[in-house]
Order: C-alpha cells, then sequence, then structure tokens
C-alpha cells in the first residue's frame, strides 16, 4: 500500500522566483524566516528527495489505525447505527442537517452553493464536504442549531460541474465531474495536488468511449490508507495511489445492456458494450469488498484485497432500468435504487431478492439508520423512511419534505469521528501538479461563473422594469 513519495515539485529552500518576490516596500524573507515554506517541506509538499515508503507510512500513523479516516470499509465503520445526522444536498442549492434521534427535526441549511448540490459527505465529524453545479467544492462546518451553515472554504475547480467527491487521509479529499480528470485537492490549503487525466486519456480497448467523448467522473470510494476507486461513464473502474497518482489498473465490470436495446451493432455500441458506473460502496466485513452499480441495470461485487489484483466476484442484474445508487445495509444485505422507480433490497453475495418497493420519481440515494431501517432520497424532495424487513413506511409513504426541490445526495454524519486520536494531525501535502496549472483551471471556473452572475443580474434588472 505504502511504496514511498512523489519527488517533490520544489525543494527545501524556497525558489526565489518573480512570482514569490516581495511586494514593494516588504522585506523578502529568509529561508530560516519562512515559516510557510517550512511546514510546506514538513508535510511532504517540498524537498530534496521522496519520502521512503517508512516516512510515508509514519504520515498516516495515528492512536487508531482502524479509524474511519483510515479504514472506512471496516464493519464497525460502515455499518454504524442511527447516526448522530443526517445531511440531504439537492437541486435547491441548499445542504441542510437534520437529527435523526429527534424526530429528524432541521439543525441546519448551508446556503452558499449557486448551483444544485450533486455530492455531500461527512469529513472529520465537524465538517461537511460538497460539490456542486456551480463548478466548487466547499467544506462546511457544523454549528449550534438553527445557525446559518458556516463556510469554511471554497475551492473553485474547473469550468464543469462537480459530480463526485470523497474525503480522503491528511486533510484532502478526491473529486471529479464533467472536466473528466480526478482531482487529490488538499482541505488545509485549498492547493490542487493532484490533476489525473487517465479516465479522458485511456479507455478500456483504448478508444472507442473516447472518442465518443467519455471519461466523466461520478462517484469515488476510498479504500483504505493512500487507495482510491473511481468510476466514470467510460465504464471503468480506476483504482489509485493517491500519494504518487499511479494508477494500479482500470478495470470493465459493467458491460453494457448487450442485445437488449437492438441489433445494430454500430448504432448501439456505446450501450451494448459498455455503461456508466454510476456509484460504490463498501461492503463491511474487512474491507475486501466493494459493490459498485451501473446504467446497464447490473449491481457488481469487486475483491479488492489485493490492490494490483483486483476481480469481479460476482454481478447480477438489479432492476430493469439503470440501477442510479446503493448501499450496504447489514452485513449481508446492500440495496439499490433504480431508474424503473423501485428500490430493492438484495443479499449481495448471490443476488437474492428480498424485499421491494416502488417510488416516486427515480430514488437517487439511500443510507442505513439501523439494522433494518433506510432513509430514502431522490424523486421529490422528500426523504422516507422504510423498514425493509418488515416492508413498512414508518414516516407515511411520503417520509418528510426535507428539501425546497429535488433531492440529489445524501449523507450520514457522526460526530466521534471528530476525535483527534483517530485523525492525521498534519496535512499530507504530495505533489505532482504545479500551481499554475491549478490557477488556470481556477480562473476559467471564475470567468464561467461570472457570466452566470451576470446574466442573472440583467435578468433582474429587465423583471423589475417590466414589473413597474
Amino acid at each position: 500500500m505504502y511504496l514511498g513519495g512523489p519527488q517533490p515539485l520544489y525543494g527545501s529552500v524556497r525558489p526565489d522566483t518573480a512570482e514569490h518576490m516581495p511586494k514593494h516596500g516588504v522585506r523578502k524573507l529568509t529561508p530560516k524566516e519562512d515559516k510557510e515554506w517550512k511546514a510546506l517541506v514538513r508535510c511532504g509538499g517540498a524537498g530534496d528527495q521522496a519520502d521512503t515508503p517508512e516516512q510515508q507510512r509514519a504520515r498516516y500513523t495515528t492512536a487508531d489505525q482502524d479509524s474511519y479516516e483510515i479504514n472506512p470499509g471496516l464493519s464497525k465503520h460502515c455499518l454504524r447505527k442511527r447516526p448522530d445526522l443526517i445531511v440531504v444536498g439537492g437541486l435547491d442549492y441548499t445542504i441542510r442537517t437534520y437529527d435523526p434521534n429527534r424526530n429528524f427535526k432541521l439543525v441546519q441549511i448551508f446556503e452558499h452553493h449557486t448551483g444544485a448540490v450533486n455530492c455531500v459527505e461527512s469529513y472529520r465529524g465537524d465538517y461537511i464536504v460538497s460539490g456542486a453545479d456551480d463548478m466548487t467544492v466547499r467544506l462546511f462546518k457544523h454549528g449550534e442549531e438553527g445557525t446559518p451553515g458556516e463556510l469554511v472554504l471554497t475551492i473553485w475547480i474547473s469550468k464543469y460541474p462537480v459530480r463526485a467527491i470523497a474525503p480522503l487521509p491528511g486533510h484532502r479529499c478526491a473529486l471529479g465531474g464533467l472536466d473528466k480528470a480526478v482531482r487529490i485537492v488538499s482541505l488545509a490549503t485549498g492547493a490542487t495536488l493532484h490533476k489525473l487525466t487517465g479516465h479522458l486519456d485511456e479507455g478500456f480497448d483504448n478508444n472507442f468511449m473516447q472518442k465518443e467523448g467519455c471519461g466523466a467522473l461520478y462517484c469515488f470510494l476510498h479504500l483504505r490508507g493512500n487507495l482510491l476507486a473511481s468510476g466514470s461513464d467510460d465504464s471503468t473502474i480506476r483504482f489509485w495511489d493517491i500519494d504518487t497518482g499511479k494508477c494500479f489498473g482500470k478495470y470493465l465490470g459493467h458491460k453494457g445492456y448487450g442485445a437488449d436495446i437492438g441489433n445494430d451493432y454500430r448504432t448501439y455500441k456505446l450501450s451494448t458494450e459498455f455503461a456508466p458506473v454510476w456509484r460504490m460502496c463498501h461492503l463491511g466485513g474487512d474491507g475486501s469488498k466493494i459493490a459498485s452499480c451501473s446504467y446497464d441495470r447490473t449491481v457488481c461485487i469487486w475483491d479488492v484485497s489485493d490492490i494490483e489484483q483486483v476481480r469481479i466476484v460476482f454481478s447480477w442484474q438489479a432492476g430493469d432500468n439503470a440501477i442510479l445508487h446503493l448501499a450496504v445495509l447489514s452485513e449481508t444485505v446492500i440495496g439499490t435504487c433504480g431508474a424503473d422507480k423501485e428500490v430493492k433490497f438484495w443479499t449481495w453475495e448471490d443476488g437474492e431478492l428480498l424485499d421491494k418497493t416502488g417510488t416516486r420519481g427515480h430514488a437517487n440515494s439511500m443510507l442505513m439508520l439501523d439494522e433494518t431501517t433506510v432513509a430514502i432520497g431522490g424523486g421529490d424532495s422528500t426523504l422516507r423512511l422504510f423498514d425493509w424487513e418488515k416492508g413498512e413506511d414508518l414516516m407515511g409513504d411520503r417520509g418528510f419534505y426535507a428539501m425546497e426541490y429535488i433531492i440529489q445526495c445524501t449523507c450520514r454524519v457522526f460526530r466521534d469521528d471528530a476525535d483527534e486520536a483517530k485523525l492525521i494531525r498534519r496535512p499530507i501535502l504530495y505533489q505532482r501538479t504545479p500551481a499554475h496549472v491549478a490557477e488556470a483551471d481556477s480562473k476559467e471556473a471564475l470567468v464561467i461563473q461570472k457570466y452566470f452572475w451576470d446574466e442573472a443580474i440583467k435578468f433582474v434588472e429587465l423583471w423589475d422594469t417590466s414589473s413597474s
């Protein structure tokens, strides 16, 4: 898992170049005085030589090496019951938190995004990290009930929407979207550490999907330590070293509809042989197995115990249309949300259907609350509570209205993840992408966003004029 860090882009002394020269009238700092650069060296973002595997491993050392930050796939983490908060994001541009232990009382509203919120994840117990159509990733801090949500950090990514995020060890997160790049970003500094373009550059059979413009990122899963999985509409799941940016391999598990949608091979190749990967989840146990779902209606079980020899364990057709989301519910059961307007519950070892329920519209998120209860979101603005063992709705068949518009994403928050003993205290800043590359991408995002704002102001002015 730990093979050593990357060769630093910068040396141990801050470079004496024009971009680092002080402004007029400000004395240049000496190397001894430049605490910021020395901190960068200590965290692996600069230096004269790469970290050895032993030094790299030391950066990941915590009091609990099986903590959620280091090993989220263990049963004791992914099968935890009754979260402290439920987070909901969606098309009304907001993020909202609810307390499932007080009849789902609204706790806070976070209103800073200016586009549909596509993904939310809990970060270190005290924070939420989110991605949206406004081309940003934002970090929010939980606060007191009834207070506005506190925005801590905004990172402008690129000129394309963000569709997937995953918190990572060492104050980092993975993010991706319609620009087809896997980015590893520091949540301590906002810097882009790695910009990995494998999904854009090379497909499974190394041509067709790329020629058709595929490669957008729709899901990530932090496996353990420095290992990350990414899923894309190029049909592949790829496995990455988040410290060096190395790709361990690309795998095709979702192979399209076959002949179900037509017989014209030339017309339908995009759907007959390939299918976007929408979501992935852990399956508990020792963290060695994960599940993925796809547009081709299938669920695929993967063995990721050996990251260089990943293999498919089992797969089955789980619906009559695309499978949009899946979640682990017990040691043997997973749930799926389908575009056939059904939520289904399966034993993942053999694909046996245990129960199902219809939904209003396309449910696109699900999360575990306790041994038999799930929260189902999407398709409308309600969060529905369902006991899959009894086949019963626990708050009526419409649950409760959790947003003003369609729900896109949900996640669970466990406040004890903030326990300092379980966390990597110092940021890990291994970097392969020069600062100017990320800066150029961010500027493009700001230019597009300014255009949107200008057009919105013009619309409001025209509306005011016509109304008067």
